[in-house]
């Protein structure tokens, strides 16, 4: 299965035998389609419970990478504990993170 490369997806969770819905919501969220959040949503809740644990580990590990899509991943699978990350990426976040630059007036 290939995933794409910024995100911290460990190789034996790639390489293990997965579900279909296990294997598509891996695609969906770290993979390289471009999908609606709907559909992003609908893979997450097709989780069986062990298979949502898993998801929100790796949401939490993909964090740092700061999309929207990641994210909104915590939501998505119900993830409180992923709360205080949140806080602190909210409390550190500049406006300008993503080397954009300010329109000049």
């Amino acid at each position: 299965m290939w995933l794409n490369d910024i995100y911290d997806v460990p190789r034996e969770v790639v390489d293990g035998p997965h579900s279909p819905a296990f294997r598509q919501f891996l695609l969906n969220w770290f993979g390289s389609n471009r999908v609606s959040f709907n559909e992003r949503l609908r893979t997450a809740n097709d989780l069986t419970p062990e298979e949502a644990a898993v998801g929100r580990e790796l949401i939490r590990r993909n964090l740092k990478c700061n999309h929207s899509h990641i994210i909104s991943g915590t939501w998505a699978l119900g993830d409180l504990e992923a709360v205080p990350l949140l806080g602190r990426m909210f409390d550190n976040h500049t406006p300008f993170d993503c080397n954009l630059k300010a329109a000049s007036p």
